[in-house]
Parts: structure tokens; sequence; C-alpha cells
């Protein structure tokens, strides 16, 4: 999934900030490396991707800052089981913070 959210994020960086100097017959190319891009391991790193006890420390690492919003993206292109299965184990990643969040 990380090659999906490095092209989406390529995209966007074209869209914002290259005024749309990469579009080639109306595509963005997302074929090259952007100026400061991650890696695919920072990405991982950064994003609440791996399994639910990874996960689970990424966001208590974010809960421990003081970020209270969680916007989350299941839906990259993947099959619905699996979009749903993501979905459902987010779910229960969740629940430990859940009470704390919301009693702030």
């Amino acid at each position: 999934i990380l090659p999906i959210i490095r092209d989406n994020n390529r995209v966007i960086i074209q869209q914002v900030h290259l005024q749309n100097e990469k579009i080639k017959n109306g595509e963005y190319d997302v074929s090259q490396p952007l100026p400061g891009e991650p890696t695919l391991d920072q990405m991982y790193e950064n994003c609440l991707i791996g399994t639910p006890e990874q996960v689970r420390e990424k966001l208590r690492m974010h809960y421990e800052l003081g970020i209270d919003v969680v916007s989350a993206h299941h839906h990259l292109g993947q099959p619905h089981e699996q979009v749903k299965r993501s979905m459902k184990l987010f779910a229960e990643v969740m629940q430990e913070f859940r009470t704390d969040w919301r009693d702030k």
C-alpha cells in the first residue's frame, strides 16, 4: 500500500507546490521522487500502518504528543473485504484511546 500512498502524496505535492509543472498528457508524473520526499521506510514509520500492535504503539506516540484527532483513510484501492478488515482492526486498536479522548 505504501507505493499508492507515496504516489498520492506526489500528486498532492505537485498540485500544491509545483503548480502542475509535472503534468504530462493530463496525468501527474509520479515516476520520480520529489524534493524532500520521505522514503518508503520513513512513510511506514510515520503512517498508521502495520500490525494492530504496531499501529497501537504509533497511535500512542501521537496521543502522548497531545494529538486528539486522527483522520484515517482505509480505502486506497484495496478490495472491499480488505478495507472492512482494516477498519475493524483499527476500531479495536482505538478502544484503548476512546475513553481518554472523550474525557478531555
